[in-house]
């Protein structure tokens, strides 16, 4: 093949001619005297500067301007080999003026190589694997991409999830060996699932109603589960409601990348609620019959009832009988504790015997003195007679001393000088002999019959209140009966340790509960203090300091007592001047303590339930003292509200004030 380039050099071309080649191909051009051959490999074939053969030749037909003749002579090839001489690249060479250039080449077959790839797996989590090549005989470059099973879509980037995936290696074409590319499988298995237990919730007792078993558990590789059979699961906190032991099953579902961690167990305990039966105390009088013998059940929930049996020691003679109550200790949910009581049987009383004081109606004889008539001179003292009126105290018969008086009738002797005209007058008063008519009232005798009044005696059955005398006993798994505390007229009980350490994230303050407190009350998986519907109660708080900050959250209704608590956030009061009475509490709300020592609280879970979630308290007491100026020598005998107010002069109304730059109470 000829490459006619030309070139006019006087009239005559430069000429490239190109042998027939085969597995490859050279081109030429001309820039000048300079040629640049383009030397392109068939595919499998190499070629390197040393093969191609360049020689300068004469055209004969110009040999006579030269003087020679068919000169031969090989011209250098300027440029590299590539790193593949499988490439295709380019050589450049001059062509002396007055020549021609012929080309020759020989193209050589690559060799092939067998290369192959490995990969191992690896688990979720740990450190990736590498590839490793084998049988990359001209060392060429590897460059790895990666696919699902199954899949052609390769990508460069190393996958990190779980499952099982194909890597590809492959190498360019180097030197005399050809390109080539390989497959290797490999898996990166699941890691093992983790997970921290979930905890028995401590001191359940049963109340009736269904409560959380246990404090949730946690995994950061999958969702917990739990079931209290071993079959059925779910993510909810399993609940009981019967006192008894619980077996709790958990286990996690894992998430993408890990594995499932098995069934476990934990065991949670509802207790028995404490019930007390205690006899009724009854009286009867000797030969009358049995009353009825009755108990008082203290414990109950809602419409759950208990067995037992009440009986009472024989005899019926005067005197105390004992009352016994027996029954089951342990019934279904309840721990049993059976208290007798008393039967007092009264001597049989002599009925007549107190009839005898009706003899005392015998004082109406002292009625004869009307007798005193006769002497008609002193009839007119008879007007005196309307003193009979005095009769009506017959019923007081005592009062019939008071006819005594009747003497007064002397100091009528004054009148005797009159007695020349009495004549004359006591005619008419005969007349008034009518009245002896009223003896009737005699018939008042009737009033007797108020001895009626003696069945009042009755009343003796209500010596049935003894009962009262019988105390609440407190929940002992809330409260230590042994550590009992009095403030003002009411007792408390100091929580047990194990409520303590219940109550302690939640509550800053020391607290005591009342009997009742302690039977109404259980503590839920978050630390709260929940008092069950039917009554008010009381709590106490220990040792609080004046100018603390309390602040109580709670569900339902609570009161404190105002002399002692003042809302912060109530600035249109002065603080201490409020009646010592029951505040309805805010929740959420910071109150200040007044005076120092033990607050009473009372929970008003009489209509509805009441959830007391904490009891903060903080000592700084911000009582607004800070926010006063400072008060100069001519200003020392003000006085201010805890609120920096100036007052206008020494306040008359008990409460805590600031004066000369401290905190002074007035009570």
């Amino acid at each position: 093949m000829t490459s006619a380039a030309a070139l006019a050099r006087g009239g005559v071309e430069a000429k490239v001619e190109i042998a027939t080649l085969t597995n490859g191909t050279i081109t030429s051009s001309l820039e000048g005297l300079t040629c640049t051959l383009t030397v392109t490999p068939a595919a499998g074939y190499y070629i390197r500067k040393g093969d191609i053969t360049v020689q300068k030749t004469v055209d004969p037909s110009t040999a006579k301007t030269r003087g020679d003749i068919n000169v031969t002579d090989k011209l250098s090839l300027t440029g590299d080999d590539p790193e593949a001489l499988s490439a295709a690249r380019t050589y450049t060479f001059d062509i002396p003026e007055g020549y021609n250039a012929y080309v020759t080449a020989s193209f050589t077959a690559c060799s092939s190589i067998s290369l192959s790839v490995s990969m191992s797996g690896w688990t979720y989590g740990s450190e990736a694997s590498s590839p490793i090549v084998t049988g990359n005989t001209g060392n060429a470059p590897v460059s790895y991409s990666y696919a699902a099973s199954g899949s052609t879509d390769f990508t460069a980037t190393k996958p990190v999830n779980v499952g099982e995936y194909t890597v590809k290696a492959t190498v360019p074409a180097i030197s005399i060996y050809t390109a080539a590319e390989a497959t290797a499988s490999f898996a990166i298995s699941a890691a093992n699932g983790a997970v921290t237990a979930p905890t028995a919730i401590a001191n359940l007792v049963y109340n009736g109603k269904a409560q959380d078993l246990i404090a949730k558990g946690s995994s950061t590789t999958g969702t917990i589960q739990y079931s209290l059979d071993g079959n059925t699961y779910a993510e909810t906190i399993p609940q009981g409601t019967d006192a008894k032991e619980y077996t709790i099953y958990y286990k996690v579902v894992a998430a993408a990348n890990y594995k499932d961690v098995a069934p476990a167990t934990i065991k949670a305990t509802i207790a028995r609620k404490a019930v007390t039966v205690t006899a009724d105390n009854k009286t009867k009088e000797a030969g009358a019959d049995d009353p009825e013998l009755t108990a008082t059940v203290e414990g109950l929930i809602g419409d759950d009832k208990i067995e037992y049996t009440i009986s009472r020691a024989a005899g019926e003679d005067a005197g105390e009988y004992d009352i016994t109550v027996t029954g089951e200790a342990v019934q279904g949910n309840y721990s049993v504790t059976f208290v007798g009581g008393k039967l007092t049987i009264n001597a049989k009383a002599e009925p007549d015997n107190p009839d005898t004081p009706d003899t005392p109606d015998t004082p109406d004889t002292p009625d004869t003195p009307d007798t005193p008539d006769t002497p008609d001179t002193p009839d007119t003292p008879d007007t005196p007679d309307t003193p009979d009126t005095p009769d009506t105290p017959d019923n007081p018969d005592t009062p019939d001393t008071p006819d005594t008086p009747d003497t007064p009738d002397t100091p009528d002797n004054p009148d005797t000088p009159d007695t020349p005209d009495t004549p004359d007058t006591p005619d008419t008063p005969d007349t008034p002999d009518t009245p002896d008519t009223p003896d009737n009232p005699d018939t008042p005798d009737t009033p007797d019959t108020p001895d009626t009044p003696d069945t009042p005696d009755t009343p003796d059955t209500p010596d049935t209140p003894d009962t009262p005398d019988t105390p609440v006993e407190p929940n002992p798994e809330v409260v230590n009966p042994e550590n009992m505390v009095t403030v003002g007229d009411k007792v408390f009980y100091e929580p047990t340790d194990e409520t303590k350490e219940v109550l302690k994230e939640n509550f800053g303050a020391d607290i005591a509960l009342s009997a009742e407190a302690a039977n109404s009350m259980t503590v839920n998986s978050d630390g709260e203090m929940q008092f069950k519907e039917g009554q008010n109660v009381n709590i106490a708080l220990h040792d609080q300091k004046a100018g603390d900050i309390l602040k109580l959250v709670f569900e339902g209704k609570m009161l404190g007592d105002s002399s002692k608590l003042l809302k912060k956030d109530d600035p249109a009061k002065t603080r201490g001047t409020r009646a010592a009475d029951d505040m309805e509490l805010v929740s959420g709300a910071e109150y200040e303590v007044l005076e120092a020592g033990d607050i009473v609280l009372t929970v008003a879970a009489k209509e509805t339930p009441v959830t007391l979630k904490s009891i903060g308290v903080n000592a700084s007491g911000a009582t607004g003292i800070e926010s006063i100026r400072q008060i100069d020598n001519l200003q020392l005998d003000n006085w201010y509200d805890m609120n920096g107010r100036l007052l206008q002069g020494k306040p008359n109304r008990r409460g805590m004030y600031i004066h000369k730059g401290q905190k002074l109470v007035i009570k």
